[in-house]
This record gives structure tokens, sequence and C-alpha cells, in this order.
């Protein structure tokens, strides 16, 4: 409350920890999709005996709207704070840029967990992906195809050794 600038420390001091968020954001379908055809009786009689208002899919949500939160306050912090820089005060000016580092880390891994969820989506593709060094980014774009201009999203994935471009396939009996 009294040094709002210090909230970037604990932040980068357990930055290891937070790479956690990015394959709970990958797996989190995975898990719903499972509680869903197997545990929804389970955990609904569980909830009924521990007299909890919350559901379970509740609670799995926690973690991936905390990051968002996380985010926003940081945001918040360096806004309310911007001034700092022109302070003179070098230890407010370290401080105010370990808050921007704290800000920058969150939101990579905010990115970085849906980039992980993106990754996952690719199908029968010529090289092992995870052989390619680390997913760095990955992005939508349209490509005009022909004289027609036919217009086609693409994905394209920027890994350390690799740049994938994908095209979406479409299945007639499922959606995709």
């Amino acid at each position: 409350e009294h040094h709002p600038l210090k909230v970037g420390t604990p932040f980068l001091r357990h930055e290891p920890k937070f790479y956690l968020y990015a394959l709970y954001n990958k797996n989190k379908p995975k898990s719903d999709s499972l509680m869903s055809e197997y545990g929804t009786a389970f955990f609904k009689s569980k909830q009924i005996e521990l007299n909890d208002k919350m559901d379970l899919a509740s609670y799995l949500l926690k973690p991936v709207q905390r990051m968002g939160k996380y985010a926003l306050l940081l945001q918040q912090l360096m806004k309310a704070c911007s001034n700092v820089q022109s302070s003179g005060n070098q230890e407010l000016i370290e401080d105010y840029d370990e808050l921007q580092k704290a800000e920058e880390m969150v939101r990579f891994q905010l990115r970085h967990g849906n980039d992980l969820l993106a990754m996952d989506s690719l199908r029968d593709c010529d090289v092992n992906v995870k052989e390619q060094g680390r997913l760095l980014r990955q992005s939508e774009f349209l490509v005009w195809e022909g004289r027609g201009g036919k217009k086609s999203l693409r994905q394209v994935f920027l890994f350390e050794e690799l740049v994938l471009f994908s095209k979406a396939r479409r299945f007639p009996d499922r959606k995709v």
C-alpha cells in the first residue's frame, strides 16, 4: 500500500513459477473435456457435500482470470507511477524498472499460454516442432489467393529454429 513500486519484485522473484500458467492454459481444454465427460456426477456430489456454491469448473477458471488481473494491476501501477522516471530518485527509478519488467513477464506468459494452445492444434506436420526450439510467437494472417481474391486464414509459428506456416483443415462432419 505504501510502496506500490515494490510490487514488481515478488513477480520477478517467482518468475520461473509463472511458466506454469502457460502449461495450465495449454492443458485446460483437455481437463475441461475430461471433467465434462467423466467427472460431472462425482464433482457435483462433492460440491453438494461441501455446500459449495461454486462448481469445479469455476475454480479451474480462476488461474486463467488471475493472470489477466495481474497484468491489469501492473499496468495500472505503472501508469499511476509514470512520473517516477523524471523524479531523479535512482531507487524509485530502479523499482519502476522492475515493475515494468514484471509487467512484461506477465504479458509474455499470457501470450505464451495462448501460443502453446495454438501449437497443440498443429496436425500432420512434416517436422517435429518440439525439436525446433522454443515457440517464440504465433499469429493469424489473411492470404488472398488468385484473381478472385479469395481470402483464407493462415497461422504462422515462429520457433527458435523454424518459421512454420499452417492452414486450417475443414472437416465436414465436425466443427473446427
